[in-house]
């Protein structure tokens, strides 16, 4: 007896089907991306690379990868000239927010009180943590993602 299923493919009974699924590759981004994104071009050469390369990269952050942002580069996205921040957080809109449970802000203060990142920078443990952990490329200034 053959079966049909949704796609028009004919099935024979008693015979197993095996859908092979593509992962995307993961991408966190952080809040210089979406600034080069969605900033004036710059006069200087080396910001205004960056802002190119950005801009061509950003339509296939959807569409080629697992894009994900974290509740820091949304408050960094959301300082500032309210309507630039505007545009960033419309920008930043479509990726999902990672979390920050009380482990990695444990972990966190552990980094930063034994000197591993400075005390200065309390948002970069939080990258360090999610890289791994989501099995993500950071994308950040000067770096694609391939």
């Amino acid at each position: 007896m053959a079966l049909e299923d949704d796609t028009g493919i004919s099935l024979r009974e008693n015979t197993e089907v095996c859908y092979h699924f593509i992962m995307k590759k993961r991408v966190y981004v952080e809040t210089t991306v979406v600034s080069y994104f969605t900033s004036k071009p710059s006069r200087d050469i080396m910001v205004a690379g960056h802002q190119e390369a950005t801009r061509e990269l950003w339509p296939k952050l959807s569409a080629k990868y697992e894009t994900f942002i974290s509740a820091l580069v949304y408050d960094e996205a959301r300082k500032g000239n309210s309507e630039q921040a505007g545009v960033r957080l419309a920008a930043i809109e479509p990726f999902p927010m990672l979390d920050i449970d009380d482990e990695a802000r444990t972990l966190a203060e552990k980094i930063i009180s034994n000197k591993g990142i400075p005390e200065e920078f309390p948002e970069e443990p939080f990258t360090s943590l999610w890289l791994p952990l989501t099995g993500s490329k950071l994308l950040s200034r000067g770096i694609s993602a391939t």
